[in-house]
């Protein structure tokens, strides 16, 4: 799939189509399919986030860094293959 649209992806937003990208997309899929797995326990409760906020490693020039990549739910592909530079992670 990557070979087949990576032309036609990099024409329309400027940057390739990784690996990446898929795995967060289905990642947040999941997620909102399976809410429990995206609960989290305090107490006595179990709170159920209607959001998906996933961490991952990218490498900085000053070493690995792992921002938070907010509301995942609502990027698309492209939103996820822009997030090469850490100030657009954070600020989103």
């Amino acid at each position: 799939m990557r070979k087949e649209y990576q032309d036609l992806f990099v024409k329309k937003y400027g940057v390739k189509l990784g690996f990446m990208s898929f795995f967060l997309r289905a990642a947040s899929m999941a997620l909102e399919e399976m809410p429990i797995v995206n609960a989290v326990i305090d107490g006595d409760d179990i709170i159920y986030r209607d959001y998906v906020d996933i961490s991952v490693a990218v490498a900085a020039k000053t070493g690995l860094m792992v921002p938070v990549m907010r509301n995942c739910e609502n990027k698309t592909m492209s939103e996820f293959e822009l997030v090469n530079t850490l100030p657009y992670l954070l600020a989103s």
